[in-house]
């Protein structure tokens, strides 16, 4: 879905805003704390179903609101809506049909974000490039969330099993869920080695754009979440007297992982910051060459580059976004006019730009 109205309600600091014509690259022009940041979470909203910045939906809805309201429409006039409620409950409807599912707004509305925790993805813990990953299969794999959803209600219940019994757990019980276990696990794992497969060819090229000088030292490896040469089976059952002591499973693909090296060391460790963000940056694009080589596109918000980036990089990042086939449109915010990197080297592209000031939103 390429958004080209949008209207929110009640959003944090935004009471009321409407928005129509947005372009390929739309930019929003505001002080810390006018309401940018905000519209961009509640176009997130519409893709996830939920906040990137709380979990807490009474910190999203404004004061003394009941719900807030966000609605896109489209190039083709298909409506994405989206009510959320201070008791938690939500209403979604896309084009008069119901949705039901997070995983069906990520299918309407793929969208790609680029923010101060995005750039923590090499020192945050595997947790966000397990995210990042498997973001990526859900838009490649026709089946990985019904595999993925399987594989998470085996390893839950192998889990409460362990905590419920500990070392009394009975062992003909235990097997049944280890094997259910195994197999989605190794459905999952060959979803995500394909996908992986996939990414390191459209990494390494962006990689050298962004860092020539270090891009041959830098090494992408995917781990499963154990040792393939044992086998998950092997490792499960070598490993199930620590699994009973502690009510937990060791094992596994929810231990998967993306490690970045540089020169046989963590990256994270050996990178500054500013190459580190640069290596986060060709990961972001590689993800979306990913979907762009099957024939998918993927829409972009990026919040305050300027303040991650110095205005070289910034800048060849956002021409290769720009320059990428398979984006949709990009939503980035800035303080100033000057922290927008120059265009001049990018295809010419429709651009809108807004100002942003007390939860009001003007076109420039």
């Amino acid at each position: 879905m390429r958004i080209r109205d949008f209207s929110i309600s009640n959003f944090r600091n935004i009471q009321q805003a409407s928005l129509s014509g947005l372009a390929d690259l739309n930019i929003f022009i505001g002080q810390n704390g006018s309401g940018k940041t905000s519209l961009l979470e509640a176009i997130y909203f519409l893709s996830a179903g939920k906040s990137f910045r709380s979990q807490r939906i009474q910190h999203v809805i404004q004061y003394h609101k009941d719900q807030c309201l966000i609605v896109a429409k489209g190039l083709d006039n298909e409506v994405l809506g989206l009510e959320k409620s201070l008791d938690g409950s939500s209403h979604i409807r896309f084009c008069g049909d119901t949705v039901r599912m997070a995983s069906q707004l990520a299918d309407i509305l793929p969208l790609q974000l680029i923010n101060d925790e995005s750039f923590q993805l090499l020192t945050a813990g595997p947790q966000l490039r397990r995210q990042l990953m498997d973001w990526g299969v859900f838009h490649v794999e026709q089946q990985f969330f019904k595999v993925w959803t399987h594989c998470q209600k085996n390893l839950k219940q192998r889990n409460a099993l362990l905590r419920q019994y500990r070392l009394t757990t009975p062992r003909p019980l235990l097997k049944i869920w280890t094997d259910a276990l195994c197999e989605s696990s190794l459905a999952l794992d060959a979803m995500r080695e394909n996908w992986f497969e996939q990414f390191i060819l459209q990494v390494e090229p962006i990689l050298n754009s962004l860092l020539p000088n270090l891009s041959t030292l830098i090494t992408f490896t995917y781990y499963c979440g154990w040792d393939k040469k044992r086998g998950l089976k092997v490792c499960l059952e070598e490993g199930s007297e620590t699994d009973l002591q502690r009510g937990f499973t060791h094992y596994g693909p929810q231990r998967a992982d993306i490690k970045v090296k540089h020169d046989g060391r963590p990256a994270e460790e050996v990178l500054s910051r500013g190459q580190q963000k640069l290596v986060v940056a060709a990961m972001k694009v590689a993800q979306q060459r990913v979907l762009e080589a099957m024939g998918k596109k993927s829409s972009y918000l990026i919040d305050d580059l300027a303040a991650e980036l110095d205005a070289n990089n910034a800048g060849k990042l956002l021409h290769l976004i720009l320059s990428g086939n398979g984006t949709k449109q990009v939503f980035l915010t800035a303080i100033n006019e000057s922290d927008i990197p120059s265009l001049d080297t990018c295809n010419p592209i429709d651009i809108a730009m807004f100002h942003v000031e007390h939860g009001v939103i003007k076109s420039a």
